[in-house]
């Protein structure tokens, strides 16, 4: 999930595989469920209010969601998701290219009059291609029959869509919202629009929404799940402590879940909980559960999918991002986690190629920190700071996007600006992600082999994992950074014993704890131990710690992960072996790739005793040229700091 991905792991999991021909594939990419040649793709766009109040928004709101929610249970009938829907009619485009955005072959537009108790419905349906309207029909009743009206309209509108595999017998419109108040189902419809918008203020404002429709109906199961979903994301976007935000969404969850053992929602807001504490097995049970309840949720298509690239199964984890993306193409934190599973793979150019159009419709800041970090990955650190220049990222992006900034200083060996970098990196720290500011600490002292920094980045580490709870992040998952890191400072002192025993148990670790972190780390490990073994003369440990991380490595690539983390990690195994000709073909293969390798190499000191060998060879005496040409150019540009 990309709303708990912390900023400075930049690359997780990364794979290669056939890029695509062109944004226009994204939205038929085969997927986990392939659309059927029967399947019928329409949009519902939000109907009209025409009562001149504004009073009874809720209603039309309500209306189109309801008739979504219908059809969506009804087989042969593929339902764009509301908030893709609702951006359509917000970029005021005609009928034909908003079904060309959303995959629709049919638009079903309304519009809603409301004269004292009186209700007046107007619903058409219009064709993709010609943009001309095929069915329409008016429907009267009064406003407390208003779940009948709903019903007969999904009836007659499933028969005009698909008349010919839909039969009487196996049309099923009867609403069921899971609650008979129109007003409390409504409000949650706004709670779900305002918690949609991942804001700080917006997620208040769903807090709002959620507690009234609870407050109309105290039996209505959506509405506990949620505010429970809200609760949990004031982690994120607020300033909500993880253990507070747990105890308040908690109950929320079991009170939903015993009000409506089957409902979707609510399986899939345990899975965001158990996320949320690293527990990601159990996460991946309970969103599996929300899939099989409701296989066009798109939020527990998309959470399903990060809990696998937590997992580190990417390729699984794509199939449900392509779900999700084809059910929701319009929604911004489906766009950052589809474009987050291509990271994942390596396919920096694809995500490139999708950031327009994507930034066009969501304006999120998660799109330019997605297309940063796709830039960093090619090795192209101009466009990253030319992007930076450009775009100034707001709330949790900020400091995302400063550490990426941070990290292309340190691959050109711009140590001035980067020490620059860091310190509005700690400016912006908020004073409880550890693990965050513990990243870029890190990088930094190890590039520049500065011991009392990293001891920093260690204290910040063990600090954190001391007052985690049961509840908050397992402090086990930040044990791994604790060991490689010191075994690094052990390894500046030269104290090799030392340092192989920290790189074993930061291995060891990794075997036993399953907590979300680089694909690259426990590779680093293992080219540490092999240079530590190396130092001690013990080479035949070290030679069978290569195959070791070699088959590591291999296993890593089955699941879908590779790019340029997990390439520099393979060329550290390289140079730690001493095995200088195969860490040039690595390199070279790379850069056939697209991807220039060459400036990763200064931020690691493991590549030390290799850099000279390498810059016999040409080609890396361009690629150095060519990277002292881009520090000139990224010189002249201006970045915020303190």
């Amino acid at each position: 999930m990309f709303d708990n991905r912390s900023s400075g792991e930049l690359f997780n999991q990364l794979a290669s595989v056939n890029s695509l021909d062109d944004i226009g594939q994204l939205f038929i990419e085969p997927a986990v469920e392939k659309t059927t040649t029967e399947d019928i793709n329409i949009a519902v766009l939000p109907f009209l209010n025409l009562s001149g109040n504004e009073k009874t928004d809720y209603l039309s709101a309500g209306l189109t969601e309801d008739i979504r929610n219908t059809l969506i249970r009804n087989g042969g009938i593929r339902v764009a998701a509301r908030t893709s829907s609702q951006a359509m009619v917000d970029q005021a485009i005609g009928i034909r290219e908003i079904a060309r955005k959303l995959n629709a072959q049919h638009i079903v537009e309304g519009t809603l009059r409301v004269i004292n108790n009186s209700l007046r419905i107007t619903v058409q349906v219009s064709d993709a291609i010609s943009g001309y309207p095929t069915w329409a029909e008016t429907y009267s009743g009064e406003l407390n029959h208003l779940f009948d009206l709903q019903d007969n309209i999904a009836s007659d509108l499933i028969r005009a869509l698909n008349p010919s595999t839909i039969t009487t017998t196996n049309v099923n419109t009867r609403f069921t919202a899971g609650t008979d108040n129109i007003a409390a189902y409504d409000h949650y419809l706004l709670g779900r629009h305002h918690w949609n918008l991942r804001t700080k203020e917006s997620i208040e404002t769903a807090i709002g929404y959620f507690q009234r429709a609870i407050d109309q109906d105290e039996n209505f199961a959506l509405a506990y799940s949620g505010l429970a979903d809200c609760y949990l994301l004031t982690h994120l976007y607020g300033e909500e402590a993880l253990d507070s935000a747990i105890d308040k969404a908690s109950p929320l969850i079991e009170k939903s879940l015993a009000l409506n053992p089957n409902s979707a929602e609510a399986y899939a807001s345990w899975g965001l909980l158990e996320s949320f504490l690293e527990h990601q097995e159990n996460a991946r049970r309970y969103y599996q559960k929300a899939v099989e309840l409701n296989p066009n949720y798109s939020m527990a298509r998309m959470w399903l999918g990060s809990v696998l690239l937590d997992l580190g199964d990417v390729f699984s984890a794509h199939e449900q991002y392509q779900v999700a993306i084809r059910l929701d193409p319009l929604h911004p934190a489906v766009q950052a986690n589809y474009l987050q599973s291509l990271l994942s793979m390596g396919r920096y150019q694809d995500v490139i190629s999708h950031v327009p159009q994507f930034y066009d419709t969501s304006q999120s800041d998660a799109i330019i920190m997605m297309e940063m970090m796709a830039y960093l990955g090619l090795g192209d650190y101009a466009r990253v700071l030319e992007t930076a220049e450009r775009y100034t990222l707001s709330g949790k992006y900020e400091m995302a996007q400063a550490q990426i900034v941070h990290q292309a200083f340190l691959a050109m060996n711009m140590m001035d600006r980067a020490l620059e970098q860091l310190e509005y990196v700690k400016q912006l720290n908020n004073g409880h992600k550890g693990k965050r500011i513990a990243a870029s600490l890190a990088a930094h002292a190890i590039a520049n082999e500065e011991l009392p920094l990293l001891q920093t980045a260690i204290n910040t580490l063990n600090e954190y994992a001391n007052t985690s709870t049961e509840k908050a992040y397992s402090s086990q998952c930040y044990l791994e950074y604790i060991a490689l890191y010191s075994g690094i400072q052990s390894w500046f002192q030269s104290d090799y014993t030392e340092a192989a025993s920290l790189f074993q148990e930061s291995i060891r670790l990794n075997e036993v704890h399953s907590c979300y972190h680089q694909a690259d780390i426990t590779l680093t490990s293992y080219a540490y131990l092999i240079k530590s073994l190396r130092e001690l003369g013990e080479e035949n440990k070290s030679h069978q710690t290569f195959i070791a991380a070699t088959e590591h490595l291999r296993s890593l690539r089955q699941k879908g992960q590779s790019g340029t983390l997990l390439a520099i990690a393979e060329a550290a195994l390289f140079a730690a072996a001493d095995d200088t000709d195969k860490l040039f073909q690595s390199l070279m293969e790379w850069q056939d790739k697209g991807v220039q390798l060459y400036g990763f190499l200064n931020s690691s000191p493991i590549f030390k005793d290799a850099q000279q060998s390498l810059l016999t060879h040409p080609e890396i005496q361009s690629a150095a040229r060519a990277l002292e040409e881009m520090t000139q150019r990224c010189r002249q540009i201006v970045l915020p700091t303190i």
